[in-house]
């Protein structure tokens, strides 16, 4: 098992795969990602870069949620970040350019708190 410091550099590699817009991402050792874009401009063959982006998102905010519960000893036996992205633009069928409602994060504590 491949292990270093997450916190002294990271690296991100993507290499394109076909002729439109499919590309295999690689971080660190972890398994690579299929990333791609729906019909015509991709094949819908992986994650779209915006899905990747908002888990990258709800995953930062729920650390960051989790850590001041931590610091606080506040227990969480359940967290749930949720991102639901609803478009607002006259483009709604094809690209979305706007989000009015961005975040919704859930996190239950043990009763006896």
């Amino acid at each position: 098992m491949i292990t270093f410091d997450k916190s002294k550099q990271l690296n991100s590699t993507i290499t394109l795969v076909n002729e439109k817009l499919n590309f295999i991402g690689n971080t660190g050792a972890n398994d690579p990602v299929s990333i791609d874009y729906t019909p015509p401009l991709g094949d819908n063959l992986g994650y779209t870069s915006l899905e990747l982006f908002l888990r990258s998102f709800s995953s930062c905010v729920g650390s960051a949620v989790l850590v001041l519960f931590k610091q606080k000893e506040m227990p969480v036996v359940h967290a749930q970040t949720n991102i639901v992205l609803l478009p607002c633009s006259r483009y709604c069928e094809k690209r979305p350019i706007g989000f009015p409602k961005v975040l919704q994060a859930t996190y239950h504590r043990p009763a006896t708190c």
